[in-house]
């Protein structure tokens, strides 16, 4: 697998849905992990259905559990949270 490994955080909202998405057409993105306090599953499952190369993977985690040590297997850590 080629490509950055993406996370974004807040990606069942209404910012996130959609830089989920440009993130899963970007040719550059390899892997992507969606992170939120809800609807991941959903949202990872729609997105993973879109023919680009990137794999998607989801996690659902409490606010204050997000573990900064996963950021260290990302290349890209982006912020759709308000």
């Amino acid at each position: 697998m080629q490509g950055f490994k993406v996370a974004v955080l807040g990606a069942a909202g209404g910012i996130g849905q959609p830089l989920s998405l440009l993130m899963k057409l970007n040719p550059l993105v390899g892997a992507l992990s969606l992170y939120d306090i809800a609807g991941t599953p959903g949202v990872a499952a729609d997105i993973s259905h879109i023919n680009t190369p990137p794999l998607v993977g989801s996690t659902f985690a409490a606010p204050d559990s997000f573990d900064r040590s996963c950021a260290q297997y990302v290349e890209l850590l982006l912020s759709a949270c308000a």
